[in-house]
């Protein structure tokens, strides 16, 4: 059985906090106070050397904690990821829509990293980028850490092509093609995007490539990867995708829909492999509602 994927957390030093349980709470406000107290009495929170931390130490910062995160009665995500190609270095999957890549809020195991390394009995699977929850499509994966930095460093350098199809609903706009370039910065609340003042920092060359009974279907190619960056920027030329819950206008979380799924399709990634020197190409075999 595969082990619970820890997640590390930076305790910055000059936050004032009378201990470690308070940082968490603050923190992590989504988190009950109670579920806090019981990792701390659980030991499922530890330093890096695997000390356990107590939830009223005196709070120390400049390191880093490790925590284990379960979730009691995990729903099922009733959508199966597809494995299109693997090596001895990669896994590429597609990934279903509402399935996130790695333990957060409530899902542990119901996430692609976790059914990953479970399938495969590998607990070194790791992704190398990501995609929303509710997108779908090509997600690529490392099978072992001495190969993570080369790929990882793949997008980084952005020397990774991706592409992305999105549908939105409104009228034949009077141009075909954007250049975005503007400043992504987190939002309120704080699980949004919003656009902000500033020097840019990221970029999207978006297309309409289709239209059909008032649908729009787009192209898009991320040059930046800031968080729901194609959805800002297609809510910000007036063209919001498609059973977006968040964007343009969030008013609350609502339970998955699981019939009105987020019309986002990581489509395409291409790049050169650092180790074969190989280009590599792969298309995702789902598709949105045309």
């Amino acid at each position: 059985m595969t082990k619970l994927i820890p997640s590390k957390v930076w305790l910055p030093k000059n936050t004032r906090h009378p201990n470690f349980l308070e940082f968490f709470c603050t923190n992590f406000p989504q988190i009950p106070r109670e579920t806090w107290r019981e990792r701390f009495a659980n030991e499922k929170i530890t330093n890096l050397a695997k000390k356990p931390i107590r939830a009223m130490d005196q709070y120390e910062g400049e390191q880093h904690l490790i925590y284990y995160r379960e979730v009691a009665n995990e729903a099922p995500i009733p959508f199966q990821e597809t494995i299109l190609f693997e090596d001895e270095n990669l896994i590429l999957v597609d990934k279903p829509h509402f399935l996130p890549i790695h333990p957060a809020g409530p899902y542990v195991k119901e996430t692609l990293v976790y059914r990953l390394r479970e399938s495969q009995n590998n607990p070194h699977i790791a992704p190398l980028h990501r995609i929303d929850r509710l997108t779908a499509g090509l997600v690529l994966l490392s099978k072992k850490p001495t190969v993570r930095k080369d790929y990882q460093l793949l997008f980084e350098n952005r020397l990774v092509d991706k592409t992305y199809l999105a549908i939105s609903k409104g009228d034949q706009p009077s141009q075909k093609n954007w250049h975005l370039q503007n400043r992504i910065e987190p939002g309120d609340p704080w699980f949004l995007s919003a656009i902000k003042q500033g020097t840019p920092n990221s970029e999207s060359f978006i297309e309409l490539i289709e239209k059909q009974d008032g649908f729009l279907k787009f192209k898009l190619k991320p040059i930046s990867g800031k968080k729901h960056q194609l959805r800002v920027h297609l809510a910000s030329l007036g063209f919001p995708i498609l059973n977006d819950p968040l964007y343009p206008s969030f008013f609350e979380k609502l339970p998955d829909n699981y019939d009105q799924a987020l019309q986002l399709l990581a489509q395409s990634i291409s790049f050169i492999d650092p180790f074969s020197k190989q280009k590599m190409t792969f298309k995702s075999q789902l598709k949105l509602l045309f």
